[in-house]
């Protein structure tokens, strides 16, 4: 494991050199970004269980993991992962129109609603193999090792994939070739994993902020990449703690009614965003 990973988060900041205003204008993104995805999450089970588009994969207590990573990603860098992790790639880049264009199966890059395909972000979530991805993110990896391009790939991944021999594979496969790739594990933590042979990282899927800098971090870090960054959460029925927000609260830049012109834009740019994809 990657001790400088446990350092508290302004430490691991002080050592990429960042000033602290330009973490705290992190932290209030990721705020705002959180509050987006979670109200695209529940507007999108709204419209599943009213029959409007079929059931797409809720992040739940993962949101915010999967936020943190994909907004550390880089111009150049892609994320690969499931239909799940769409917080992910809203995080890097994709609009509420192009998540709810693909939600009704109206993006002309793909028709299977819940998959996500954006060249030009880096995006590339899948809708069949749950480990197909996986082999994907590695051999970006590799050849971003071999041309020495700096680029990075995220892989976000749960413990069912975890445990598939294909994923085990490949990530052996991403040890050989020093592939430059940060596997997410996020979701809930199972009883029975195989073993994993590269730097893993306890990070808590609770803060997008500390997800954030770990990412952050594994692309700078040695004994180098891939690593492996492990925010799942017990399944105790624990709901998830806002730490960023609080934290936001705590350095005195979010105030009440900030959250609540927080709330009313989150709602106003996701009714506009649906009234678009409805009238395509």
């Amino acid at each position: 494991m990657n001790a400088s990973m446990q350092r508290p988060v302004f430490e691991a900041m002080r050592g990429l050199g960042v000033d602290p205003s330009e973490d705290a204008r992190i932290l209030g993104r990721l705020v705002e970004l959180v509050a987006h995805a979670r109200g695209a999450e529940e507007l999108l089970q709204r419209l599943a269980r009213a029959g409007q588009i079929r059931p797409t994969p809720a992040a739940g207590r993962a949101l915010p993991a999967m936020v943190g990573a994909g907004y550390a990603l880089e111009p150049g860098d892609w994320l690969f992962g499931t239909a799940r992790d769409w917080p992910a790639a809203l995080a890097h880049g994709l609009t509420h129109d192009a998540l709810l264009m693909q939600a009704y199966g109206r993006r002309h890059e793909r028709t299977i609603p819940g998959a996500l395909f954006d060249r030009q972000l880096g995006i590339s979530l899948s809708e069949g193999s749950h480990g197909g991805h996986v082999a994907e993110a590695v051999g970006f990896g590799a050849v971003a090792e071999q041309r020495g391009t700096g680029q990075i790939a995220l892989c976000c991944l749960g413990s069912g994939t975890l445990t598939l021999p294909e994923t085990v594979a490949s990530m052996v496969w991403a040890l050989e070739t020093r592939a430059r790739v940060v596997f997410l594990l996020r979701g809930p933590r199972a009883s029975i994993e195989r073993l994993v042979m590269m730097h893993r990282v306890p990070v808590t899927c609770d803060s997008a902020h500390r997800v954030y800098w770990s990412v952050a971090e594994a692309r700078t870090s040695r004994p180098g990449l891939p690593m492996l960054i492990d925010a799942r959460h017990a399944e105790d029925g624990h709901l998830p703690v806002p730490l960023d927000a609080r934290e936001l609260q705590e350095r005195g830049l979010l105030s009440p009614e900030l959250e609540r012109a927080l709330a009313d834009e989150v709602t106003s740019a996701l009714a506009a965003a649906r009234a678009r994809a409805e009238a395509r």
